[in-house]
C-alpha cells in the first residue's frame, strides 16, 4: 500500500494514496518514529529516505475524489482543524 510520510511545521502523520486519507494524525517526529517502528519493525526505511509528499499534495489527493465536507472531516479526525463537537483542534 502506497503510504507517504508528510511533515507540517515539524510534525508527521501518514498519509495513504489507496484509500486518499491520513491514517494517523499529526504527531511529534519522536513519535511518529516510534509508530513507524512499531507498524514496520525495525528494518524499516529511515524516515528521511521514505516516501514523502507535502502536505499541499495531501491536500491536493484528497480534494480528487472527497467532497468539501469528506475533506474536513478527515482533516478534523486528524486534528489539523478545529472540531466544534470536540471543543479541540
Amino acid at each position: 500500500m502506497p503510504r507517504y510520510n508528510v511533515e507540517s511545521d515539524g510534525e508527521y502523520a501518514c498519509y495513504t494514496s489507496i484509500s486518499e486519507g491520513f491514517i494517523t494524525h499529526f504527531m511529534s517526529r519522536e513519535d511518529y518514529e516510534k509508530w513507524r517502528n512499531k507498524e514496520y519493525g525495525n528494518n524499516n526505511i529511515p524516515l528521511d529516505e521514505a516516501n514523502h509528499m507535502t502536505l499541499r499534495e495531501a491536500l491536493f489527493d484528497l480534494s480528487l475524489n472527497k467532497t468539501d465536507d469528506e475533506i474536513i472531516k478527515a482533516l478534523r479526525e486528524i486534528k489539523l482543524i478545529y472540531d466544534p463537537k470536540d471543543g479541540d483542534y
